[in-house]
């Protein structure tokens, strides 16, 4: 877990005042991001996942997924990201959320749910494309050139789930605390995913109207790619997303570093 790597501060939202805000500032009490109907009866999911775009720059692309390379440098298998890219339902490396329900200001239930996706790997299948020179100026005589043309021999796996969630209140706010853990299982030295967060929702009700106070607060990983969104009644919203370069892929340095996070808004329910 995240006891022994080394942490990074984001750049943005990482002292969290006494009265929390949003990342632009603004008070919370006064930013009503969307109109709804009002009702005393409020659902508020609020949940977290760590996933693979299948945006980054890959050799091939196949099953709605990107196929990169295994970081080994021993392996010539193949990974597989998610079948989504960002603010896109799909699947995930890990998830996890938390369901509140409210009567007003009041908590009646709290409930959650979390899992870890099914992974996939693959062998290469190659196209000679030319010829190393065996000698300078000579085209042909020295190794083959191979290209990655498709994949082979798909397996899919899924990691032991390492996570879990505990009911966490805070000040006048309730919610939970998300902890992320779960491995690469085609590999035995490939560190964990990890990310740790808190999730936490306030009711209040001002001149007439509900408002929905949401807060995500913790760290996560430098891999992959992160998200946190809130369901109010139905209505789902993002409001974090960390994306990761085209380039990347899981490594010892991004899997051993975290960076912190903090983010809240206001919703009108």
């Amino acid at each position: 877990m995240f006891a022994s790597k080394t942490t990074k501060t984001a750049s943005k939202g990482n002292n969290i005042p006494s009265v929390f805000k949003p990342k632009d500032g603004s008070d919370l009490f006064i930013q009503p991001k969307q109109e709804a109907s009002q009702s005393a009866n409020i659902n508020i999911e609020m949940g977290f996942n760590a996933f693979i775009p299948n945006v980054l720059n890959a050799p091939v692309y196949q099953g709605n997924k990107a196929w990169k390379k295994e970081p080994d440098p021993f392996s010539e298998k193949l990974f597989a990201s998610d079948n989504r890219s960002y603010n896109q339902e799909g699947t995930s490396r890990i998830w996890q959320k938390g369901i509140m329900q409210f009567n007003g200001e009041s908590l009646v239930s709290r409930t959650s749910r979390q899992g870890v996706g099914e992974s996939h790997q693959a062998d290469p299948v190659y196209q000679i494309i030319g010829q190393t020179p065996l000698y300078p100026g000579m085209d042909v005589g020295g190794r083959p050139i191979k290209k990655i043309v498709g994949i082979k021999n798909i397996i899919g796996k899924t990691a032991p789930d390492k996570g879990k969630i505990e009911h966490e209140d805070h000040q006048d706010y309730t919610g939970f605390n998300l902890v992320g853990e779960a491995s690469y299982p085609f590999s035995i030295v490939a560190p964990d995913i990890d990310f740790e967060v808190k999730a936490w929702a306030r009711i209040v009700k001002t001149e007439g109207v509900y408002r929905a106070l949401i807060l995500f607060v913790g760290e996560r990983n430098n891999f992959p790619a992160y998200e946190a969104y809130v369901k109010i009644n139905g209505t789902k919203n993002y409001l974090y997303t960390y994306k990761v370069g085209k380039n990347d892929g899981p490594g010892m340095v991004n899997l051993n570093t975290s960076t912190d996070l903090s983010v809240g808004d206001t919703f009108e329910v």
